[in-house]
């Protein structure tokens, strides 16, 4: 089941997704680092403040993006 993600990218919204596709949609370049995402009821937050789904050099963490399916800076 989805676990309920939203994503702005360019301007459009996505969701809800499942956490990997929000994973997936980082790593292919399609969300950017400066793109907002939220859990289902949670806040609007700046892509790369959600710890793993950039690389250090993206201006993420690199820290695992999965504990108990979501991110750990995103649990609510």
């Amino acid at each position: 089941m989805a676990s309920g993600w939203y994503c702005k990218v360019m301007g459009q919204l996505l969701g809800p997704v499942p956490l990997q596709q929000v994973v997936e949609l980082a790593r292919d370049g399609t969300l950017m680092p400066t793109d907002l995402v939220r859990k289902k009821t949670g806040e609007w937050v700046v892509a790369n403040t959600i710890r793993g789904l950039f690389p250090a050099a993206a201006g993420g963490t690199t820290d695992a993006v999965m504990s108990e399916g979501q991110p750990e800076d995103a649990k609510s």
